[in-house]
């Protein structure tokens, strides 16, 4: 792939870009990385800054170095462990008290870390840590960007333009790229994972109908 040549690990990364917004836009994009990520049948198992990469000194291209498949019988569990670890990953880093946090911790005293979050991002946060909430951060900035355009939008004279919502962040073309190696061995067997047993279901509820009962099996 050739990209590896121009990685910088995400803790070289926050180190070169302190300012908050560019912190939160690499979390906007780690976030739809992950996202891409759980809907092609993996999770992470790794959320240390020096296992996540940049590439080509742009934060839409976001790396995860350790990845595993999920599992069909505990994969919403594994959704839900990978949001709660990267919501702490990115507290750590806004904070600066990353080398040092413990998830426990955290989940038990959030209250103290809310000053050093920012403040748009707090509700969310809240949700994952102490709610065990299962919401993607980019599914979250969608709905709150359009919920602040609605109300700007009851502001303004509409007679001077309308307000236009925000679309959904996609980096999905750039994410074929990244882990084509994951999408092309796992996708279809994820696929399989998951569907067949709906069709066995299937199958034996038509048989069922069919043959009046359970004669079939007989």
């Amino acid at each position: 792939m050739g990209w590896e040549q121009e990685a910088i690990s995400l803790d070289e990364w926050i180190y070169l870009h302190p300012e908050e917004e560019d912190k939160r836009s690499v979390f906007l994009n780690l976030d739809c990385a992950l996202k891409y990520i759980h809907e092609h049948g993996y999770y992470v198992e790794s959320f240390h800054p020096s296992h996540i990469f940049i590439l080509n000194e742009n934060d839409c291209y976001v790396r995860f170095q350790n990845l595993a498949p999920l599992s069909l019988s505990v994969s919403e569990k594994q959704i839900q462990a990978n949001l709660f670890q990267s919501s702490v990953l990115q507290i750590g880093i806004h904070s600066g008290t990353l080398e040092h946090i413990q998830a426990d911790f955290l989940k038990q005293n959030f209250d103290e870390f809310v000053q050093l979050l920012p403040e748009e991002d707090v509700p969310y946060y809240r949700g994952i840590i102490q709610r065990g909430s299962v919401v993607y951060y980019s599914d979250y900035m969608l709905a709150k960007s359009n919920k602040d355009l609605k109300e700007l939008a009851g502001q303004i004279d509409h007679e001077e333009g309308s307000v236009q919502s925000i679309s959904e962040v996609n980096n999905d073309a750039i994410n074929d790229v990244i882990y084509q190696e994951y999408v092309k061995t796992n996708s279809g067997a994820f696929i399989s994972l998951v569907f067949l047993p709906m069709l066995f279901v299937f199958l034996f509820v038509i048989l069922f109908l069919v043959f009046g009962g359970w004669s079939f099996l007989l």
